[in-house]
């Protein structure tokens, strides 16, 4: 299985809001009425500060991934943050999937000059996905891959 990652545009906001619709949807958890719009303004709104990915496979959207993304003020810090994951959703849960989006962002906050991402355990991921990205328990609440 191809997956392809990439990171949404600002005139994808609705994009971003049906994505994460679905997320919520597949949670058992549905969106109550006006959501998109909401999420689309909020998403807008936040600018740089959030950031937000889609998987695809065959063409099809096959899952989403949102990080926060902290700002990196210099001699504030003498180390670089890791930008947060906020929310990640993959159709059917697949391993693929969670995984090509992981390693994706992953390369792409690096790039920004993060050290890399986190998330909380509440975040729950299969095992083997998160042995093949190479995380690692940094707290027992938090997972990282730097």
């Amino acid at each position: 299985m191809s997956v392809r990652v990439r990171r949404l545009s600002r005139d994808e906001s609705l994009l971003a809001a049906a994505l994460h619709t679905q997320a919520l949807r597949a949670a058992g958890t549905p969106p109550a009425p006006g959501f998109l719009d909401e999420y689309a303004r909020a998403w807008l709104a936040s600018g740089d500060s959030v950031a937000q990915w889609v998987a695809e496979v065959g063409g099809q959207h096959a899952g989403t991934i949102t990080l926060s993304l902290p700002p990196m003020l210099p001699g504030v810090s003498a180390k670089r943050p890791n930008a947060e994951v906020l929310a990640i959703f993959a159709h059917e849960n697949s391993p693929a999937v969670l995984l090509g989006m992981l390693r994706q962002v992953t390369a792409d906050v690096r790039d920004l000059g993060y050290a890399g991402c986190q998330w909380p355990n509440v975040l729950k991921l299969p095992q083997e996905v998160l042995d093949a990205s190479g995380a690692l328990a940094h707290q027992p609440t938090l997972f990282r891959v730097n």
